[in-house]
């Protein structure tokens, strides 16, 4: 779809939608690639995204997809992040700064 089509078709409301579940699966996609590689890439990757989501959530003015959205990655975002505190403590990042 072009972009043109795109804004005659759609209302802007409607785009941020699909832009926050776009972000969304690209932050959860993030997130199991860290668990899965333990590259630290992933997880920041993953935080921005998840960033992305819930902006475009919150512009959309459909509360009910932010408030579907906000918990799931919050809840990856949480579990992603107590990963990465046990690789470090398992010293699989090196020295802690």
């Amino acid at each position: 779809m072009s972009a043109l089509t795109e804004l005659a078709d759609k209302s802007i409301s409607e785009i941020e939608a699909e832009t926050a579940t776009v972000w969304a699966g690209r932050s959860l996609a993030s997130f199991q690639l860290f668990f899965n590689s333990g590259d630290i890439g992933r997880l920041l990757d993953a935080e921005e995204f998840m960033h992305e989501a819930l902006e475009h959530a919150a512009l959309s003015e459909h509360f009910e997809l932010l408030a579907e959205l906000g918990p799931k990655l919050v809840e990856a975002a949480r579990a992603a992040r107590e990963h990465a505190s046990q690789l470090v403590y398992q010293g699989m990042f090196g020295p802690v700064p």
